[in-house]
């Protein structure tokens, strides 16, 4: 399941304007970034007017591996399709995928065999963090048990402040404790900047849109203050930093639904299996008019996802089932989606004209691959914003939140 990343809010930047040449790494933030890539084919350097960048040790052709990056922390956005809550890596079988569905109904899948039908068998843990939660192995389990120790014992105080994220429909609440309950050292290496700074703020309404979030910044510390974990944030401003630098340097994880593919293979195979699963869908459709069928669908889970992304990611059916025509897209199946915070990432720079960008294969387990020829000593950089974009001074207020005006070769001045 491979998919392209997006930056879920803001991530912290330096301006991208010509950089002279790179020094050697003299600050504290660069030679955490320096030690984490020892082992890649990167160097980590820093640039007068963009502080630390990542460059390339020799030359890479598109495709190549620049290197892989682990999750310091990652959460699954809703509980749909099923994931594995240390990697996200997808559990069960594509039969319980589909009857977690609106209209799922029950009954196996025409045209699987038994193993088709298997992920990753669940192994279930109640653990203060997820009190349902499964994963996909024990060796999953037994980093998610070691990693979360300082929860043990706090279950009750930790659904009261995860309840609270989900009232506020703010994952970054979630993400930054998680990061915290994990002692991740990657927190001090990150830009900060308040929360309300961090995200992009209505046109009119500014300061009651500031003042709201303060207002669930302020609770969600106070949820903090009861789990009285290790080197966690004393004071509301303290916090409100470590969520922004979440906002700002966590990107979105996004795997394609297993179904997906699944109805791919039918639609090439035809015959008796896409009779009885077009009926099938016919049920999906039913049980949500209006979506999936592939006419200008509302997408009311668009957060963070341009247009265009949506497009490439929605593919139409048309099918024969007995005297009618079943019309239906794969929006019907919702791609799994998390954020994640990955230690080496963060020091990678934007550009409006990327050569780097990342992929996810089954798991939260980053690949950050190159997009084109990459030469020996050039900066590798990804891209925060739409680079599909034409308009310089439209890409450049989706800069704005970002804290810094890019100076890439599309971008004038």
């Amino acid at each position: 399941f491979f998919c392209t990343f997006q930056c879920a809010m803001k991530r912290e930047s330096d301006s991208t304007e010509n950089p002279k040449a790179p020094q050697a790494v003299k600050s504290g933030r660069g030679q955490f970034f320096t030690e984490r890539t020892a082992e890649d084919f990167v160097s980590v350097a820093e640039v007068v007017g963009k502080g630390v960048a990542v460059f390339a040790k020799s030359k890479s052709s598109q495709g190549d591996v620049i290197f892989r990056d682990v999750a310091a922390g990652v959460v699954q956005k809703g509980q749909y399709p099923r994931a594995c809550a240390e990697c996200l890596r997808l559990t069960g079988t594509l039969d319980e995928v589909w009857h977690a569905l609106p209209g799922g109904g029950a009954g196996d899948l025409p045209g699987l065999t038994a193993e088709d039908r298997q992920l990753a068998p669940p192994i279930a843990w109640a653990g203060a963090w997820e009190p349902d939660g499964v994963f996909c192995c024990q060796e999953c389990l037994d980093q998610h048990r070691s990693a979360l120790k300082a929860l043990d014992g706090k279950a009750a105080q930790v659904a009261e402040f995860r309840k609270h994220s989900r009232d506020v429909d703010t994952v970054f609440f979630d993400l930054a404790l998680l990061v915290v309950a994990r002692n991740s050292d990657v927190l001090g290496h990150l830009c900060q900047a308040p929360y309300w700074e961090c995200v992009d703020r209505p046109d009119t309404g500014v300061d009651e849109f500031i003042a709201g979030l303060q207002a669930e910044n302020e609770r969600s510390f106070e949820l903090l203050q009861k789990l009285q974990l290790p080197g966690a944030p004393s004071t509301a401003h303290e916090w409100s930093c470590v969520v922004g630098a979440l906002c700002r340097n966590a990107i979105m994880v996004k795997f394609a639904n297993p179904l997906v593919a699944y109805v791919q293979e039918v639609d090439l195979a035809g015959g008796e299996p896409q009779l009885a699963l077009g009926k099938r869908i016919e049920q999906l459709l039913a049980a949500s008019p209006g979506h999936g069928t592939g006419a200008d669908d509302d997408n009311s889970d668009a957060e963070s996802e341009s247009s265009g992304d949506q497009a490439d990611d929605e593919l139409n059916f048309a099918w024969e089932v007995e005297d009618r025509v079943v019309r239906f897209s794969t929006k019907l199946f919702p791609a799994l989606k998390g954020y994640g915070l990955y230690p080496k990432l963060a020091a990678v720079n934007h550009s409006c004209e990327p050569n780097a960008v990342g992929v996810f294969c089954g798991d939260a387990n980053l690949l950050l691959l190159a997009s084109r020829t990459i030469r020996k000593g050039e900066e590798i950089c990804i891209d925060y914003i739409d680079n599909e974009e034409d308009d310089a001074e439209t890409r450049r207020q989706a800069l704005l939140p970002y804290g810094f005006i890019c100076g890439c070769p599309r971008c004038p001045g």
